[in-house]
Order: structure tokens, then sequence, then C-alpha cells
């Protein structure tokens, strides 16, 4: 039983680092992509849309300059960036991260040890019932256990068809990482 469920946890980790060693190089090339925009292109677009819009305050008698424009979407982003504090949200990451690692050790070790010791949950659950209630509390974990069981498999594979019907789709329309997308 311990060697089936190790061959079970590492199916379980091959299929799970396999979906990231898919996600990884499409995920780099958009953040090298991301890395590739020229700052001065987005800062000509900027003075376009200021000019424009100066353009069409004017027209509809409003006095507005694209300096004033300007500096009031500054002291709007410099307000949010106040709000923001990259400091707090460092340190939550780092909680963050710390809690996932343990939640991550405890799901494995439960998984491991509850796959080699087949019922292990359903003879403590048993005990704790009356014993008058036990038939009824097995007729009823027998009926959801399959309930629930097909309703995770229909939504996985309703998952799967919308994923790919979404990564066919915006492969035909040619937008870029696409298999990302459909993923």
């Amino acid at each position: 039983r311990p060697l089936a469920s190790i061959l079970a946890m590492v199916i379980i980790f091959g299929l799970f680092f396999g979906f990231f060693a898919i996600l990884t190089p499409l995920v780099s090339q958009e953040v090298k992509n991301l890395t590739s925009i020229d700052p001065q292109v987005i800062a000509d677009g900027y003075d376009r849309f200021l000019s424009k819009f100066e353009d069409i305050a004017t027209d509809q008698g409003i006095d507005v300059t694209a300096t004033e424009i300007s500096e009031g979407l500054v002291n709007q982003l410099q307000d949010f960036a106040k709000k923001l504090d990259i400091g707090n949200i460092l340190s939550n990451m780092v909680g963050i991260i710390a809690s996932v690692f343990v939640a991550v050790f405890a799901i494995l070790f439960l998984t491991f040890f509850s796959l080699s010791d087949d019922g292990i949950i359903m003879r403590t659950a048993r005990k704790l019932i009356p014993s008058k209630l036990r038939p009824n509390f097995s007729n009823i974990v027998d009926t959801t256990s399959k309930q629930v069981g097909r309703y995770f498999s229909g939504v996985l594979i309703e998952m799967c068809i919308v994923g790919i019907i979404n990564g066919v789709a915006c492969y035909f329309l040619g937008v870029p990482d696409a298999v990302l997308i459909g993923v």
C-alpha cells in the first residue's frame, strides 16, 4: 500500500510540474514582452492623449491646459502609490508564501497517509457516529461520494472544454499566446 501511495504522489507531482513546465516558458515570454515596452512610446502616446484632451476641452469651452491635466494625473497616481504601501504588500507576500509552503507540506503529509491507510478517515468518522445511526451514515456517505465525484468530473470536463474552445478561438483570431489564455 505505501508503494501505491508513493506512486500516486509521484504521478501527482509529475502532472503538477508538467503543468508548470508548459506554463513557465509562456509566462516568461510575456514578462519579456512587458520588459521590452519602450517607455518613450508610452510617453509619446500620453502626450498625444493630453493634446487631444486639451483640444476637446477647449472646443467645449473648458479652460484647461495639458500641464494642469498632467499634474492632476500625477497627483492622483502619487496618492494611489502612497495608499498602496509596497512594504506592507511585500511583508504580506512573505507571510503568504510561508503559509502556502506549510499548507502544501501538510496536504502532502495527510494525502500520503490517507492513501497509505485506506479508509482511515471513514473509520474515524464512523466511530464518532452513534451506533444506531451508522447504517444511515454509510448510505449517506456512499450516495454523497458518488454525487460529489460526478460533480467534480463534470466540472473538470467543462473546464477542459472551455479552455480548449478559448485557446482555439484565440489562436484563430491571431491573439498572441493563445495557449496561455486557453490554459
